[in-house]
């Protein structure tokens, strides 16, 4: 104790200096009688006279430090990500520093790139996106193809490849997780879009709401694909068909059922039940006994689901039209072997149903029609396809060929008004419109409309009352006669 108490008083007596007052250095260097001579006292001394030229002071026993540490700036940290990196990285020799530094500026430039997304385009080419899930290579389709002078650069991916990000000003950047040489990520700016990939889940749909608000053309276009996105909604719109047309436009009966425990209800079996817009993904229940066993496995996917009856068929029915390019194909399956397709001709019932269709969602370019033959004669609807629709294998060229053709035709007639209008000085609201006002029209003075009121109403009655009647004459003087009778018998 007496050690500590004299050791305290011996720091506290360092502390001041000759007159009593503080001292504001310390130059001297400590003697024997204040501070005990040790390595780490000898260390802390050289601390505390480095710190000194600084303007600060230390007191007391100091914490060893290590004179390789920089001294951290605030100001030159934030200086230094504004300015060049480069420039940051060698004035920052701390490995925390520098890591903290190159990540803040990776994520200033993925920032500055995402908001500017009108970056440079080929302007010698026209960009293709193809969402396309198959092993078909598009990029021999469009080899020798032109559009006002410009080559075809296709850029074909899948919809869980792709990130949009678009304004509605017509500003779209499309990004695509599939790295090429360099491990480089893709990006660019589609001109147009070829979608063969049928969307299905909700990243899908970001995809087509992105590239609708961007206002990228598309084949079909991206309004009808995402009315189509639902089978409800597709087969709401084939129930207003059969009622135009009757018998002659057959559809299959569908059920709608909000979720999978509501099957418990359904009667009628067999069926074919599918989940949501997973027509591809389709279950049989025989009898009541299965529905048991299928619901759990419909709970997982947790959404509507679809019924309708089975129906056992003799053949399929394939009706496709490409542009103006109509084909019926027949798919037969034997009880042995491989299934049988071939084209047959198309018949005016067939054209009635596929021109039925493609009137949908403001009209459809490239549309199929899933049908079915029963063993007693009848047609029956089944399912309707967009441009993801399959090309059968004996005819697969021609119809990549067509689809091709209609797509140089759809960019040709959508970049045709932009340069009228461009040489014309004027601007240009829709593309599509087939009547362009080229001279100011001057307002014409409206007509006033007749209201024509029915036979029956009261309005008519008036008017019928001033009509002129050629016996209004005779029946006056009876009616006069009869007064004059009738007015002389009381006056007897």
């Amino acid at each position: 104790m007496e050690y500590i108490r004299r050791r305290l008083s011996e720091t506290n007596l360092g502390l001041t200096g000759a007159d009593g007052q503080p001292s504001s250095t310390m130059d001297a260097a400590p003697t024997n009688g204040y501070m005990v001579p040790t390595a780490s006292s000898t260390t802390n001394s050289l601390a505390s006279r480095a710190s000194d030229s600084t303007g600060i002071s230390r007191q007391g026993e100091m914490t060893q430090q290590s004179t390789d540490q920089p001294q951290k700036s605030k100001a030159g940290f934030f200086s230094g990500i504004m300015n060049n990196p480069a420039e940051r990285v060698s004035h920052s020799s701390g490995p925390n520093l520098s890591n903290a530094a190159s990540t803040a500026s990776n994520f200033l430039s993925n920032m500055a790139s995402a908001v500017n997304v009108g970056q440079k385009t080929d302007s010698s080419s026209k960009c293709l996106l193809v969402i396309e899930n198959r092993a078909t290579d598009w990029g021999k389709a469009f080899a020798n193809k032109t559009v006002q002078g410009m080559r075809f650069r296709v850029e074909q991916h899948t919809f869980d490849d792709l990130t949009i990000i678009a304004t509605n000003e017509g500003m779209v950047q499309a990004c695509s997780r599939k790295l090429r040489e360099e491990n480089k990520e893709i990006r660019f700016r589609p001109d147009f879009i070829l979608i063969r990939q049928q969307p299905l889940t909700k990243q899908h749909r970001s995809v087509l709401l992105g590239l609708k608000l961007g206002g990228i053309p598309s084949i079909n276009s991206l309004h009808s694909i995402y009315n189509m996105f639902d089978p409800p909604w597709v087969f709401a719109q084939l129930a207003r068909i059969r009622m135009r047309f009757g018998a002659e436009f057959p559809v299959t009966t569908t059920t709608f059922m909000p979720n999978a425990n509501s099957l418990r209800r359904f009667r009628d079996f067999p069926a074919i039940v599918s989940s949501s817009n997973r027509s591809d993904a389709r279950l049989r229940i025989r009898n009541r006994e299965q529905v048991e066993d299928i619901i759990p496995i419909l709970q997982q996917i947790d959404d509507y689901i679809m019924v309708e009856p089975l129906v056992k068929a003799a053949y399929e029915l394939h009706v496709t039209r490409i542009g103006g390019i109509y084909s019926v194909y027949v798919r037969t399956s034997p009880q042995e072997g491989n299934p049988v397709v071939e084209r047959v001709e198309i018949t005016p019932r067939y054209k009635l149903w596929i021109d039925a269709v493609c009137e949908l969602f403001g009209g459809l370019d490239i549309a199929g029609i899933r049908a079915i033959h029963t063993a007693d004669g009848r047609d029956i609807i089944v399912n309707v396809e967009s441009s993801w629709l399959n090309l059968q294998t004996v005819a697969a060229q021609n119809d990549e060929a067509l689809i091709a053709d209609v797509i140089v035709k759809k960019m040709e007639l959508a970049s045709r008004p932009q340069s009228i209008a461009k040489n014309a000085g004027q601007t240009v609201v829709n593309p599509h419109h087939k009547k362009m006002v080229s001279e100011p029209c001057t307002p014409e003075r409206p007509t006033p409309k007749v209201r024509q009121s029915l036979p029956n109403s009261p309005s008519s009655a008036r008017k019928n009352t001033f009509v002129p009647n050629p016996l209004d004459g005779e029946n006056a003087e009876k009616i006069r006669d009869m007064r004059n009778s009738f007015m002389s018998y009381f006056n007897k």
